[in-house]
């Protein structure tokens, strides 16, 4: 089986920015408590008054609101992270669409031949190593099939130069055609 060049542990989208992330979400969690308490303590909050009837008539006021404080506490942390979980992504989704389209228009022309061309992120952007990883096999493949190229063009002038003088020796010949055999033995073809 072929190893995929896959390894346990590594990260295409940067630590820095999930915890960026993390760190959002929590805050906003946070912040929704601190505003859910506040509410729940301002809505139940109730002076017990002066003599023991006012205050068992104010406990029992207080038991009645009890619940549906909870709820409209519990519906104001839910909407509350719903739309800042939502923000957080809108916020946070460009980092990684845009980056990820240009890298799909950047692989769609070397896929049509363009090896030459370099993939550039933003030094802020996710998806760097991901850029990285394609940047050196576009250089790999370019590097190998202009070795190709020139092999293949000095087999033609020595094949030319053996048209000359049939005399000479095919060692030259045999041995460039050995090089490019081998270059192109590095492709893992299908």
């Amino acid at each position: 089986m072929q190893s995929t060049g896959f390894v346990k542990g590594a990260h295409f989208i940067k630590m820095r920015s999930q915890l960026k992330f993390v760190v959002y979400f929590c805050l906003s969690v946070l912040v929704g408590a601190i505003i859910s308490a506040a509410f729940f303590y301002f809505y139940t909050y109730k002076e017990l008054g002066g003599s023991h009837s006012q205050a068992l008539l104010t406990l029992l006021g207080l038991k009645q609101n009890i619940l549906p404080a909870m709820v409209i506490t519990g519906g104001i942390v839910v909407i509350f992270a719903t739309l800042a979980v939502l923000m957080i992504t809108l916020i946070n989704s460009h980092e990684i669409a845009g980056p990820i389209y240009r890298l799909e228009r950047s692989i769609e022309s070397i896929g049509g031949g363009d090896f030459s061309l370099r993939i550039k992120f933003r030094r802020r952007d996710i998806v760097n190593g991901l850029a990285d990883g394609v940047n050196n096999a576009s250089e790999s493949l370019d590097t190998k099939i202009s070795d190709i190229s020139r092999e293949m063009r000095e087999i033609r002038a020595e094949a030319e130069r053996m048209r000359a003088n049939p005399d000479q020796s095919s060692a030259i010949l045999t041995e460039k055609i050995r090089l490019v055999k081998k270059t192109v033995s590095e492709f893992h073809i299908a």
